[in-house]
């Protein structure tokens, strides 16, 4: 991960600093984080973010992570929007907004990522809008993999 962090596919420098901080190598740790952080890479910044002493200095880190989420989202990368929901939705470093957090599921749902279907679904089950959020559950069906069987099965009980 080391290799391809120096290379330029600054997504895989959070990998390799994991690994540098399993081997309690902290300075090099930290050097690849920042470095991913540096070159525009948001789980980098989230984990750098994390890692701050001053509060300040993790908001600004936390800052920049939400505006490359919502960047990539806005391109298509849909586990960003994913990752926006989730934020919105449970407060994290944002503003807590359930309005906000659905219509990120939704993207994401849109862009096939079945565990923000199931998300949206029961977040419009909480809201007893049990006709959508069916219909919800039933795409995350349809797509299959991570959230697709248990979108299967909330489907069936919505069915009961």
């Amino acid at each position: 991960y080391e290799k391809a962090c120096n290379s330029g596919y600054y997504f895989s420098c959070s990998f390799a600093s994991e690994l540098y901080a399993e081997k309690e190598n902290y300075e090099m740790a930290m050097k690849l984080i920042q470095k991913g952080c540096d070159n525009n890479n948001y789980a980098s910044c989230m984990e750098l973010a994390s890692l701050q002493d001053d509060q300040e200095k993790a908001d600004e880190l936390y800052q920049k992570a939400s505006y490359l989420a919502h960047t990539e989202c806005n391109k298509g990368g849909f586990g960003y929007c994913e990752m926006l929901g989730e934020m919105y939705q449970n407060g994290q470093n944002v503003m807590q907004d359930n309005k906000t957090a659905m219509k990120y599921y939704s993207k994401a749902c849109d862009g096939k990522q079945a565990t923000s279907c199931v998300a949206l679904g029961f977040m419009l089950k909480e809201l007893g809008n049990l006709q959508d959020a069916k219909e919800y559950f039933g795409r995350a069906c349809d797509i299959g993999g991570l959230g697709g069987d248990r979108g299967c099965e909330l489907y069936k009980e919505l069915n009961n």
